[in-house]
């Protein structure tokens, strides 16, 4: 399931999420589980996930409310606060954004970690709880409360949080997804505004997004590549622009992304297709 997310294939995620959903019903964890609290709650949360992104939010959010509930029961807090970000994001797909933001400021407090240590897992999901209060708050081309100031704040803190420990281990894909993910949103806020900052982001995350060879990382390069040629009209560095866009068309082509009968609403072909239109 996981490898079919990590390559972009929803269709088989999800498929495989059906069939964990059924096996965590038949085991049906509870307080005699406790030792094995840490993966029992880990895996309905990737069990969420792909229901979430199909769009299937009733049984996306069956699951939340199910791991939520466990990790109560199982006395793990951590767990309680990331299961709000999640849920959080179904209320957001759903149009409630106000109910969206309270979940995501809570999942962002109790996820936030100590001064005195920093904790990996902790660590990257109150940066993804970040990233998704900033998306709930103002994300560029996207229903939210349009408070775009306050969303490049949250997507700031993500991406220097994530910063940090990408540079202390070459092969970390969990931190390097966080910085792509919170500085291709910050850049897109900043693109028209502040392109020059725009641009150092965007060129931050395409060099760290390189060091992993796999289609996520690839479809991040390629948004960075189509989001980053705008940052360099808006600095009159046309050629420089052109010959990005020329690079993510390659890119789109070599993942067969792009030409395409159908093209999905902000998908990376989308994407570049708008920026190429600018």
């Amino acid at each position: 399931m996981l490898l079919a997310r990590f390559n972009s294939n929803q269709q088989q995620a999800l498929a495989f999420a059906r069939r964990s959903a059924t096996y965590l019903e038949k085991f049906a964890a509870g307080v005699h589980d406790r030792a094995e609290a840490p993966a029992i709650l880990l895996t309905h949360l990737n069990v969420a996930d792909p229901y979430m992104l199909a769009g299937e939010l009733e049984d996306a959010q069956r699951l939340c409310d199910r791991g939520r509930d466990l990790a109560r029961t199982l006395d793990n807090r951590l767990y309680a606060g990331t299961f709000l970000w999640v849920s959080g994001e179904i209320s957001r797909r759903e149009g409630e954004l106000d109910e969206a933001l309270k979940q995501m400021e809570e999942s962002v407090r109790i996820l936030k970690p100590s001064p005195t240590g920093a904790e990996h897992g902790r660590t990257m999901n109150f940066i993804m709880a970040l990233i998704h209060e900033g998306q709930v708050l103002g994300e560029e081309d996207a229903i939210s409360l349009g408070e775009s100031e306050a969303a490049a704040d949250r997507f700031q803190l993500a991406f220097e949080t994530a910063d940090k420990f990408v540079h202390q281990d070459l092969q970390d894909q969990a931190s390097r997804g966080r910085l792509a993910s919170a500085g291709i949103k910050l850049a897109d806020i900043l693109r028209r505004s502040n392109p020059s900052r725009a641009l150092a982001t965007y060129d931050h995350v395409l060099r760290h997004s390189s060091e992993i060879d796999n289609p996520s990382f690839a479809r991040y390069q390629i948004t960075a590549l189509a989001g980053s040629s705008t940052a360099l009209l808006r600095l009159h560095r046309v050629r420089e622009a052109r010959r990005r866009l020329d690079t993510a068309f390659e890119r789109l082509r070599q993942m067969n992304l792009y030409p395409a009968d159908k093209i999905k609403l902000g998908s990376e072909a989308d994407l570049t297709l708008s920026a190429f239109a600018d």
